[in-house]
């Protein structure tokens, strides 16, 4: 069960790392985000509980991005990915502590297509690569969509506040994933 567990909420991680959040004012053109940038921060959190037959439970994953030699750039309507980076994660059940790891991902390649509108940018790709239990999914990564904006010192901030319900078959879940990734323009 704990090894389920922390499979979803992995996965949930990766499905939401770029998923809807409020809509805001537009802020900067698909036009500012052209040209190349170099991340410098991922932080993700994952904080889930599930209801079956009454027993309530509860899991958190933590994800920080360190050791960053990793780019993003942005052509008119594509992006392409590429260098390294360590992912260190840290997942609870039930306030107790699980799995605390640290990856290191290098020579990491992707690619995928952009749009903007309105502050929301909706990316076709991966801008990470992930794994979990040594395999990759990262091919798990659909259509998604992230608040953006370019703050006062010129760096590219994406960011996520998304609350996901579940109710079938006498089980209920809610998860909230909150994640923000900086780049600096190179």
């Amino acid at each position: 069960m704990i090894k389920l567990t922390k499979m979803l909420f992995t996965l949930a991680v990766l499905l939401s790392v770029f998923s809807c959040g409020d809509d805001d004012e537009p802020t900067v053109s698909q036009d500012d985000l052209m040209g190349t940038w170099s991340a410098y921060s991922l932080i993700v959190e994952v904080n889930s509980s599930t209801t079956v037959a009454g027993q309530s439970t509860t899991a958190t994953t933590n994800i920080q991005g360190l050791s960053f030699d990793y780019n993003v750039t942005f052509g008119n309507t594509d992006f392409t990915t590429e260098g390294e980076y360590e992912l260190q994660q840290m997942s609870s059940f039930d306030g107790t502590v699980i799995s605390n790891t640290t990856e290191s991902y290098s020579d990491v390649m992707g690619s995928g297509t952009y749009t903007t509108e309105n502050g929301m940018i909706t990316i076709n790709g991966a801008f990470f690569d992930f794994e979990f239990n040594g395999q990759s999914i990262s091919s798990v990564s659909d259509t998604q969509t992230a608040e953006y904006e370019i703050d006062s010192s010129g760096d590219l901030i994406i960011s996520q506040n998304e609350t996901q319900e579940t109710n079938a078959n006498g089980v209920s879940s809610t998860t909230r994933i909150v994640s923000t990734s900086k780049w600096t323009r190179n």
